[in-house]
Formats: C-alpha cells, structure tokens, sequence
C-alpha cells in the first residue's frame, strides 16, 4: 500500500487518517455486520459507476463520525467501486489494523518522549500525493456545530489544499458530496432535535436509529462538482472565497437532498389549521358571509375548522410503509412488473431545485395513485401530496389515505362560499410549505381509455398562488400512467353503455380480491418533462385564458408520453379490421403497418415491443389472452361427422369490441395527426386533384369537429411539424406519391387510407348519432337526462337496422361530448332549470345540418 511505504515520511495526524484495505479489526466486523443491509440507492450507484478509476475522486462528507466512514468504506467495497484510502476529519483508529495502530502508538511515544522528530508530511501535501495517485479520499469538513444546530462552520484548510492542487494539475478532481440517511422520517416542527434522518451519529445512535425505523437507511451520493470547472468559471478569486463557495454549494446539495427524500418539515395539524383559518382570505370571506346572513363570525369560525378537518391530510412514514408491504404482495400478483425510466425519477428530484412540483397524471384506474407512491417511495423521493376526490374517504380506505397523504376535495363546489375558501387557501398553504403535490387534471377516471377534457377547478388556484407569490415558480409534470390491462374493464364497459357508476365502498373493495386471481400484465409510468408555469404565464398574452391554455398544454404533454403497449397495439388492428372476425395473416400484417407507423412518428413504445423482432411475438401473446377471456375465438365449421376449427381465423365477440375500444382510446392520440390526414385526402380525393393546402384546410375542419373530444397543441409550429411528419410517412410507405404541387393516391394506398381513417370511425358514428338525434327532436327542450336517453333509443335502433356499424359507437361519453361541441357551435344551448337539472334547448337546426351532412360524407369514405 502506498501508505505503508511512505511511513517513514508521514507524521502522526496522517497516520490517523490511513485506512487500509486488510485486517480491519473487531469493530468494523460488528458495525459491518449491524449496518449490513444499508445500501446506496439506485441514482447513487449509478453516478459512481459513471466515474472511471482514472478519475480522482474526494468524498465530502456530512457526517465526522467514524460509523458513517466505514459504512461508505464497505458499501464501495462490496460494490467493487474505488474505495476510501485516507480520511481527513475524521479520526479513523478503530477502523486500522492493529500492527497499524502499533505503529501510530510507537511514532507518538517518538515525537512526544523521546522527542525525536522525523521528516513529516503534512496533511495537505499527503492529500496532494494521493489524489495525484488517483486513490479516493474522504473529506468531512463540517464542524461539530452544523451537525448540532445547523450552524454553517466549516473546516476549510483540507478543501483549500484540493484547490492549489487543482491548479497544478491537468486532469479534473471530482468532488462528491456524500449523506447517510437513517430513516425516511420527515422532520417534524415540534420535535427537539434537527436533522433525525441525517444526523451525525455514533455507532450506538445509528443503530437505535436504524432498529426503531420502519424505513431503511441509504446512502446517498449527488453528481459530483468538477472542480477544475469550478475555479474556472470562479473568474479568478482567492482560494479562500472558491473554498467558502464550494462548501455553500455543498450546503445547498445537502438541503436539497434532504427535501428530495423527506420532503418539507412538518407543521402540527393545529399549527397548519392555524396558518389556514386564521389567514386573511379565509377571515374575510367569514366576514362577509356574516353580513350576508345572520350567521355569526364565531359560528363560521367553528365551519371553517370542520372543513380543514374535513380536507386535511395527516401524513404518516407509518402508515406509509404499510401501505408499501400491502403493495409489494398486491402488486406481484396483479402485474408482471412496472416499467418506467430511472432517469425520469432523477429528473422529478433535480427539477425540485427550481419550484414546488405538482405531478399531474393520466387517470384510468384506482391504481394509478397507489403506482406513482410506490415507485416514488421505492426511488426514496418524497411522497405526493394527493388531491382525492370525497368518493374515497369511505371507511376504511378514507383513514389509510388520509394518513398517506390524501387531502379530499368536494366534487361539487356549487351552492358553497366558506368551503372554496377554505379548500384554496389549504392548497396554497401546502404549496407555500415546499410539499409535493400530485392531482388528476382529467378530475375523475376516464371509461373510455382517451384522455378527459381537463377540469380546471385546482389548476385556478395553483395558478393564482404564483401570481400571488405565496410560493416560488411551480414545475408541472405531466404523467401517463399506462397498463396491459385494467382492473376496471367490466364497470367501465357497463357504464360506457349507460349504466350507473358503482359507488366506492367497503362491500366493493373486499370483491376486488377476485383481480387477484389473475396477471393484467404490465404498468407503464412515464414522466414528461416538467414545465414552469411561470415562464408560460409571462408568454400567454392577457387576453387569453390562461387557465384553459394550461390545462389543454398539460393533457397534450401527458398524450405524448402514453406507451403504446401491446395490448393497446393489437386492440386497435383487430377494432379496424372488421366488425365480425379478422385473418391472422392480414392481423399481423397491419400490427406491423401500425407499428411502423409509431417508430416514425417517435412515439413512446413499451418496453416488451422497443424492437420490431419482438412485436410479433407480444400480439400472439395478447391473441392468446383475448382467446383465454372470451373477447375473441377461433372460427370453427361444423360438418356432419366433428368441428373442424380453422387456425388463422378469428372471430371478434360484439359485445367484447367496447371492452378492447379501451385500449385503442389509450394511443389514439398518437394517432390522431395520421387519421386526420388520411380522412382528409379520402374526402378531397371525391373532388380530383388533392393540394397541399386543401388538406391543411381539411384537417383543421376535422380537428375542429373533434375539439371537444380530442385536446391537442394549438401550437401552429407543432401542428405543421405533425402534418409534415405524416406527409413523409405516408411518402415513404408509397402510399401516397407526389404530382405537381400537391399529391395523389397511389395504386396500392387506398386500402392503406381507409384502414388508418377508421380508427376514428366509431367516434364519426357517435356524433352522427346524436346530431341525427337532435335534428328529429319532436320538442325544441329537452333535461339532459332525457336528450340521452333519447339519442342512445336512436343509436341502438340504428345499429340493429345497419345504419351504425360499431357496438362501440353506442357510447355514452362519446354522446356527452358531442353535446359539449354542440353548445360550443352554438347549436344548443344550455339552460339550468336549478342547481341539478340542466336542460339543452335546440337553437340552430340549419347548422346542425351542415355538420351532420359532413361527418356522413366523412364515414362513406370508410364504410
């Protein structure tokens, strides 16, 4: 060791520091084997693997004990990473060999007795000689008083070394800063230590620690500072000011960190009632409720508290773990694993540096919030807090959620004035404390498998905490949270045909023990990048609604990162193929035309079908499961002596097309650019010659049919850069060919044009349904209720009669929307007879007309 033979040079204080690699003694067995089970987490591990063994390397550490020393020692051992070689700060005795202690012993009985001083090495320049050696060494340059209270006293002498040395050598010295965390524990307000969970402890604290928590410990190191990067982008200051910087910086990665992990500190419920009721806005809409009526300021007072009480959450590390020992049983036998990208986890915690965070997924199922905890909590980042609608709070979920991390939210405010106040004001407060909010911008699950028009509600009032500036800048990040297949599948499908929504419960969760029984296959969570919403407010003009401009950018940014997923894949082939049955061979051909299609467009592939090789095998695998739960099954011919069953034929149950449609409405937005298109030139090509120009106008008149069904960028940049995007596909598949200034239809591309137009069919068959239903109203009135019932009686005669084609069509949100459009076109209008019934009264038959007349001149193209 290199060490061992510069010992005659070395004075007693670096003979302190050594550690070597052999015979470590009685007390790094013990501490190994009680600490044995903490590692470092995922990110940290990565980060190190990505330093080679030419790097020098300096571990800044946040802990002086020599417990954390030989935690970090054996984790990079037991990894085979570039280990500890000297520390300084840290006094190392009792982790060297005992020959080695004998000679420290021997060479302080030399200087102090028998005075005989021998040529020593100071620190520095031993520091100096290791690191030009390459050998790792670690640096804990913080004082006993940071550790105690938090005071930012440092000991400088060993980093301002790093910097002379840095300047006399070439080669970069990384600097990585280095925490142990004990526990997952957030700190709370009332507790009379700082820092539980990163604290500077000794072998007996860490080890009560570790025993009492119910969360495992880690250690966690951040992307290092180069430091040669540092000086030069210093602008030539002292050592002394690089040195203080360096560490502010270090400071800055440690709270960081810890807010990463453990989230904010905790208020006592009274103090966060406090910081709620007793705000001004709250007080003043008590006043004013006052002396609207007859109610008095001490009653409301008493209101308002019940309404915190009634919205509030009481997060718990407890509750927490529990929940993720149920999940992890759960879980494994529910799916065959959750995909999604450590990268994007790294992302979330680097993006809390610059705002709050509000995570803002996909809603298709109950598990979407459960997944999203899980894996943020399996990645140690700090839990979300979750804006639930008052549907879950049903004993006994309510509690369990509530100490999860739950808020619950009315899903009505109308008729409230106290309540909204209230409710704001808790999200603005939560906000301004730093926690990480998560909520469903879709406001409840969709039954349709496509993305909701966005409610707007919560987004208002995150949006006015920033231009209040109770908070810093906040970063969206929209989610989609994919699955194979969905717990949900036979309610949705009752309630897309009209039937009421089961209520949530406690009879309903002990039934959801049959999804047990059997794999949905996998989840996939993809995190987009996140967006301020600071810097989009500074670009909206004032005349524009901020607000629904948001809304639409976070469920198109949510769109774009949905996993086309296998079973998505083959549903959509199978919907488009035919009404009754389909051929293996064409199946599989189109699987591959389709799929074809979403590598071009860069679309978010699930990880199973990333290579073309595997598709193939992943859709056999999804016929499989459709022909094990009855959606499809194989064709059979019945002569007179056995049943003979033909093997590349398949038949498509009618009434399982609604269940698969699910899956098609997952991707369809990445879609929906080359299903436009394809409409578009099958229209144009009824007139001759098609421009370019002509389909763009074409296009906008589709997408504008579907506004209220599909949401997508208003973006003229981005809708060009799709449109070019789908002109170059359908170029390269021949399928269209290039004449003059505008294009034309090849031999072998129409077949190519329909199949892709249809993937909307079922949507024009819906819209013609009730635009149909509404030009033969016997009365010009109608309550909602009635106007539904009376287009599905009009839909489902349709359908037997072979005017509507598609069982899928029938569908009752399909419906929903297309009434939306109509009041937007200003074809109905909407009245409200009270705060329930709503009534649609018929206001422009001519143009109801015209948009009927269109949409059946789009589906005698693909009919």
């Amino acid at each position: 060791m290199q060490g061992e033979k510069a010992d005659t040079k070395l004075s007693s204080n670096i003979l302190r520091g050594i550690i070597f690699n052999r015979s470590i003694p009685v007390y790094s067995r013990i501490a190994g084997f009680a600490f044995r089970k903490i590692e470092f987490d995922n990110e940290s591990l990565q980060t190190l693997e990505k330093y080679s063994k030419n790097d020098a390397k300096v571990f800044i550490s946040f802990h002086s004990k020599r417990i954390a020393v030989l935690i970090l020692y054996k984790l990079l051992k037991r990894n085979r990473l570039d280990n500890i070689f000297f520390v300084s700060g840290c006094s190392s005795f009792l982790l060297q060999s005992l020959g080695h202690i004998l000679k420290r012993i021997t060479r302080k009985f030399t200087e102090s007795i028998l005075r005989k001083n021998k040529e020593c090495l100071t620190e520095a320049k031993y520091i100096e000689e290791s690191v030009k050696n390459k050998n790792t060494i670690l640096i804990s340059p913080f004082s006993k008083k940071f550790f105690r209270n938090g005071h930012t006293q440092f000991k400088n002498n060993s980093i301002e070394s790093l910097i002379d040395l840095q300047r006399r050598v070439d080669s970069p010295i990384y600097l990585f800063p280095q925490i142990i965390f004990w526990n997952m524990n957030p700190e709370r307000s009332r507790t009379i230590t700082a820092s539980k969970a990163t604290g500077n402890r000794g072998i007996l604290s860490a080890l009560y620690t570790v025993i009492k928590s119910c969360t495992s410990a880690f250690v966690r190191v951040s992307e290092p500072i180069n430091l040669k990067e540092h000086i030069e982008k210093s602008g030539g200051i002292n050592t002394d000011d690089i040195a203080a910087e360096i560490l502010d910086k270090m400071l800055e990665i440690y709270n960081h960190e810890k807010r990463s992990v453990l989230g904010p500190l905790i208020d006592s419920q009274k103090k966060l009632m406090q910081k709620v009721v007793f705000n001004n806005s709250v007080q003043d809409e008590i006043k004013k409720i006052s002396e609207k009526s007859d109610v008095s300021v001490k009653r409301l007072q008493k209101d308002a508290k019940g309404y915190f009480k009634e919205i509030e959450n009481k997060f718990s590390i407890s509750f927490i773990k529990f929940f993720i020992v149920v999940l992890d049983y759960i879980f494994k036998k529910l799916f065959s694993g959750i995909s999604y990208d450590p990268k994007s986890i790294k992302r979330l915690r680097e993006s809390m540096k610059k705002g709050s965070l509000v995570i803002v997924p996909s809603h298709r199922s109950h598990m979407d919030y459960l997944i999203l905890s899980y894996v943020l909590f399996k990645n140690r980042h700090t839990m979300p807090l979750i804006a639930a609608g008052d549907n879950l709070s049903f004993f006994p979920m309510g509690f369990l959620f509530r100490n999860s991390g739950a808020f619950f939210m009315r899903r009505s405010f109308r008729g409230l004035s106290l309540y909204p106040a209230v409710f704001k004001q808790y999200l603005k407060t939560i906000l301004s404390e730093g926690y990480l909010l998560e909520f469903f911008i879709e406001g409840g699950r969709t039954r349709t498998g496509k993305l909701l028009y966005p409610k707007s509600g919560l987004l208002n009032y995150l949006i006015e905490s920033v231009e209040d500036d109770l908070s810093r800048d906040i970063l969206f990040v929209p989610t989609s949270i994919s699955y194979d297949r969905i717990l949900e599948e036979t309610s949705y499908l009752q309630e897309v045909k009209g039937g009421e929504k089961e209520k949530e419960s406690f009879t309903a969760l002990l039934e959801t023990r049959k999804f047990l029984k059997r794999n949905h296959g996998s989840v996939y969570l993809n995190f987009n990048e996140p967006f301020s919403l600071k810097e989009m407010l500074d670009q909206l003009d004032s005349e524009n609604n901020s607000t629904d401009i948001i809304a639409e950018n976070i469920i198109t940014k949510i769109s774009e990162v949905v996993a086309v997923t296998p079973f998505a894949l083959a549903s959509t082939v199978m919907l488009v193929l035919s009404v009754k049955g389909f051929s293996k061979r064409i199946f599989l051909d189109k699987v591959e035309k389709l799929y074809q299609y979403f590598i071009f467009s860069n679309a978010c592939i699930a990880d199973s079908i990333k290579y073309e090789s595997d598709v193939k095998k992943a859709v056999e695998g999804v016929i499989q499961s459709c022909l094990d739960d009855s959606i499809i099954n194989k064709m059979q011919v019945q002569d007179r002596r056995r049943t003979v069953t033909i093997d590349d034929f398949y038949i498509l149950y009618e009434e399982e097309r609604v269940r698969i449609s699910f899956y098609k409405n997952c991707i369809i937005y990445h879609l929906l650019p080359l299903v436009f298109i394809c409409n578009a030139i099958l229209e144009l090509n009824k007139f001759g010659k098609i421009s370019i120009g002509s389909i763009q106008t074409e296009y906008d008149s589709i997408r504008d049919i579907f506004s209220r069904e599909f949401l997508s960028s208003n973006n003229i940049k981005d809708i060009k850069d799709k449109q070019n995007m789908v002109y170059k596909f359908l170029l390269n598949k021949s399928i269209i060919v290039e004449e003059g200034q505008g294009i034309n239809i090849s031999d072998t591309g129409i077949d190519d044009l329909q199949f892709y137009s249809k993937i909307i069919k079922d949507y024009l068959e819906s819209y013609s349904i009730v635009l149909d239903s509404v030009l033969n109203l016997k009365n010009s009135l109608y309550n909602k209720n009635e106007l539904l019932l009376e287009i599905r009686k009009n839909g489902i005669k349709g359908f037997h009669l072979g005017d509507i084609d598609l069982i899928e069509s029938l569908s009752t949100p399909n419906y929903s929307n297309a009434l939306k459009k109509l009041v937007s076109e200003k074809i109905l209008k909407e009245n409200y007879k009270n705060e329930k019934i709503l009534e649609y009264e018929v206001i422009d038959i001519d143009k109801a007309q015209e948009m009927y007349n269109k949409i059946e001149s789009y589906l005698a193209n693909v009919r």
